[in-house]
């Protein structure tokens, strides 16, 4: 007998929120379950027997499956076509998406990639992804029903230091994602230089195992920290940074520095789901993100304006907005189960 109101959220790994977005997201979209009075398992598959999982969802224990990224999702696809549960999949970011940008060009493994992330959108009752116009590749494949929009990051109040207790720059992320580093070279060599000639004093601290570029002019590496050390690290700084060059979904690192108010320089594709206020506008060019930069660090006044604009945006991310959102997600792909949508579609 299935009790209401359980579910199972199933990724790869157990969630390492102080090392990484997709980690962070988990584990804010697992305590929404929580305060929406759901009792939420979580399942780490690279520790279980997949077969065993697979073999489970064929009558599984809970009222509602929910499954991580494409790697696992790829694990249960044929369980969860015939689940008798309904089903939503995360998928974090459009990867075939990312993985282009990063190529330059459509290659082999976006290709594949974009065919294992189809299968999911018609596997499942619903794909729930933070950025709209992601969910709207998803409904254009699958139907409208079928997709879903979740802020899969929440901002958690931090104490926000006045401007006189704040210096320097900060750039948040793990090392081993490919656009963080992508980002930080595209930095190092069209950005940093620009800024320590006009300002050869300010400091810049890297946050994550970025070990290999503590020789880099006038940066600290402060390695991986805690959540509590990193806002911190983020509410002293008097401007972030998120100077990524391709990549795809809503950025832990931008949600991060909005929770802390503190002004933050970033391209088109750091602010994607997020939306631009005129006070944080998009800098897609060395030069144009040198000068942010430099005027967020003289001009006080400019500092305050988008120390206003991080707070007003901070307040569009809060817990309720998630939990309200899952609430919705969940109804949706109830329904689409109820209906059978799921099951006419791919008889189509």
């Amino acid at each position: 007998m299935t009790a209401e109101r359980t579910a199972v959220l199933i990724d790869g790994g157990v969630p390492q929120p102080d090392r990484d977005g997709g980690s962070r997201a988990v584990a804010d979209l697992l305590q929404s379950f929580a305060e929406l009075e759901w009792q939420c398992d979580f399942l780490a598959l690279d520790d279980q027997d997949s077969q065993r999982v697979a073999e489970r969802l064929l009558d599984p224990p809970w009222s509602l499956v929910v499954v991580s990224r494409p790697g696992p999702a790829s694990r249960l696809l044929s369980s969860i076509r015939t689940c008798p549960r309904p089903t939503i999949y995360l998928g974090h970011d459009l990867h075939h998406l990312r993985i282009e940008r990063g190529d330059g060009k459509a290659s082999v493994a976006s290709r594949a990639m974009a065919m294992l992330e189809r299968a999911c959108w018609k596997a499942f009752d619903v794909s729930a992804y933070p950025v709209p116009s992601e969910r709207d590749q998803v409904a254009s494949s699958v139907g409208s029903r079928r997709a879903a929009t979740l802020p899969y990051f929440r901002t958690s109040p931090v104490s926000s230091p006045p401007l006189k207790e704040r210096s320097g720059l900060i750039f948040v992320g793990s090392s081993a994602h490919a656009p963080n580093r992508a980002g930080l070279l595209w930095f190092f060599d069209s950005v940093w230089p620009r800024v320590l000639e006009r300002n050869p004093s300010v400091m810049l601290t890297l946050v994550g195992a970025w070990w290999d570029l503590h020789d880099q002019s006038n940066v600290q590496v402060a390695g991986n920290v805690s959540d509590q050390e990193l806002d911190q690290l983020v509410a002293h700084a008097r401007v972030a940074v998120a100077p990524l060059t391709f990549g795809a979904g809503m950025k832990a690192k931008m949600v991060r520095y909005l929770s802390a108010s503190t002004p933050s320089v970033g391209t088109s594709e750091a602010w994607a789901g997020l939306g631009l206020p005129d006070q944080c506008a998009a800098r897609d060019s060395g030069e144009e993100f040198a000068d942010e930069i430099l005027r967020l660090l003289t001009d006080d006044e400019a500092w305050h304006r988008g120390h206003a604009a991080a707070s007003r945006i901070a307040r569009d991310l809060t817990g309720e907005r998630q939990v309200l959102a899952l609430s919705s997600v969940i109804e949706q792909a109830v329904d689409v189960h109820v209906r059978g949508l799921r099951v006419v579609h791919a008889e189509q």
